[in-house]
């Protein structure tokens, strides 16, 4: 009796390396959104503490405080942190400014900023008091939009020139509501 080694061809196994790829390549922008999201809500949390505080101080002075260093704000402790130029405050992915008119908390991919979430004291120019934007930027547009999105954002303005630190840059606004 003769007895056959039984192994596997070389097609059949690229046929199985190309489902793994189908796969991985389906599911990989999903993680990436779940992640990212993940990411934006708690630098929501991070945000909503921020202007907690500010709330409080302008009960206490009858104004906003113009940075962090008039703020009684005690921020997570498990993430790493830095000073960064015009009184921003990073924090793991994100960067924060808050100031007279409003408590503004950025996502980061690296160097590209994807969303913003932003926090309105006073009426200002196009703004509301009170409303709460997502703003997307051109390095990470789609990935922004996405976000903002998935956050429940309504598109109320289109490409415009919007102030990133201290350059511009081209920016889309959504409305999350208003707080």
């Amino acid at each position: 009796m003769v007895q056959h080694k039984q192994a596997f061809t070389i097609i059949e196994l690229l046929v199985v390396v190309l489902i793994i790829g189908i796969l991985a390549a389906v599911a990989l922008p999903q993680y990436q959104k779940s992640v990212d999201k993940s990411k934006y809500a708690r630098m929501i949390s991070t945000a909503r503490s921020i202007e907690n505080a500010q709330d409080a101080f302008y009960l206490a002075n009858g104004r906003y405080a113009n940075g962090f260093e008039e703020l009684d704000v005690t921020l997570a402790d498990d993430l790493p942190k830095r000073e960064g130029e015009l009184n921003r405050l990073f924090i793991g992915d994100a960067g924060f400014l808050t100031g007279e008119l409003y408590t503004s908390a950025i996502y980061f991919t690296g160097e590209d900023r994807v969303a913003s979430f932003t926090l309105y004291h006073k009426r200002g120019e196009l703004r509301e008091s009170g409303e709460i934007r997502c703003v997307t930027y051109v390095a990470q547009q789609e990935r922004g939009k996405a976000l903002c999105k998935s956050m429940g954002g309504e598109l109320i303005d289109g490409p415009e020139q919007c102030s990133s630190g201290t350059r511009n840059t081209i920016c889309q606004s959504y409305r999350l509501g208003y707080h």
